[in-house]
């Protein structure tokens, strides 16, 4: 399921282990110049890298400063509503950093640096920020499944909380 799919839906456990690429992803390959929405397009530009806006003239810089400023605000919002779909637990997975400072273009270091995390993000297997009750799943009734008698062309995996 997308984040996409999930606006207006919760779940007991949301887990999330793709926020440490990055945020914004690919640049699109070429950007419009239109002063309004409905209005003809003023121009047309092929993408450049960031570090070459400063030979654009400033219309131009203001335009690829606007498609970033949106392409952030987008990134954002599925983030906000991907996070808001958990009732009880958000598990945010993410491999080690390679730096302890963790300052890099993603999700997972924005949070970091929000909650003002002090655990090292280099270390393996370190738990980064936990709030709330850990053991939210513990009174929950599972039933157990019964194990399929047919074969299956796929191997199933089972999480289950003990």
């Amino acid at each position: 399921m997308t984040v996409h799919q999930s606006k207006g839906l919760e779940f007991d456990a949301v887990f999330l282990p793709e926020i440490h690429k990055a945020l914004l992803g690919p640049s699109p390959q070429c950007l419009a110049d239109i002063p309004e929405i409905g209005q003809p397009a003023r121009g047309l530009s092929r993408s450049v890298g960031e570090a070459q806006w400063h030979f654009l003239p400033r219309r131009w810089q203001a335009v690829f400063g606007g498609s970033v400023a949106s392409r952030l605000t987008e990134a954002m919002c599925l983030l906000y509503v991907a996070m808001t779909r958990a009732r009880q637990g958000l598990y945010l997975v993410i491999p080690p950093a390679g730096k302890k400072d963790f300052n890099n273009k993603t999700a997972a270091s924005l949070l970091y640096h929000a909650w003002k995390c002090e655990a090292d993000p280099t270390a393996e297997g370190e738990v980064l920020f936990e709030s709330g009750d850990a053991n939210w799943f513990g009174d929950s009734k599972i039933e157990p499944v019964a194990p399929s008698t047919e074969k299956e062309d796929v191997p199933s995996r089972r999480l289950s909380f003990a």
